[in-house]
């Protein structure tokens, strides 16, 4: 799971995975929670971090690697309020950050910092 950018939340589920195996109880576990809270709050409570931060084996590292948001999710301007350690996204953190959770971004910012991680992508003005 992703440790969140966000001071307000532990951690994100924009990347959720695991092998099998003794895994299937904790993702039980999820799905079970979901299903209790699914009438009960908002998206984000029913099936974002409050699902995951709901359940106790969440917390247990030797269930659960968090990866560390400095290198898979800092915070997408405009944000208020990021964790130490995992401010605002800027072109010069690119070469150490190993993934980027751009759901939530928005403005010209963001469009800069895409287009300097996939210069392949970027449209040439000429």
């Amino acid at each position: 799971l992703l440790q969140s950018p966000y001071q307000w939340e532990k951690m994100q589920n924009s990347l959720m995975a695991s092998p099998g195996g003794n895994f299937k109880m904790f993702w039980s576990k999820c799905l079970d929670e979901a299903e209790r809270s699914a009438m009960g709050g908002s998206p984000s409570q029913v099936s974002g971090h409050g699902l995951l931060e709901a359940i106790p084996e969440a917390r247990d590292a030797d269930i659960v690697h968090t990866l560390p948001c400095q290198y898979f999710q800092r915070a997408m301007p405009p944000s208020s309020g990021p964790r130490p350690g995992c401010e605002e996204i800027r072109a010069d953190h690119l070469p150490q950050i190993f993934g980027v959770h751009w759901g939530t971004s928005r403005g010209d910012n963001i469009k800069r910092i895409y287009d300097a991680m996939h210069p392949e992508a970027s449209p040439k003005l000429e």
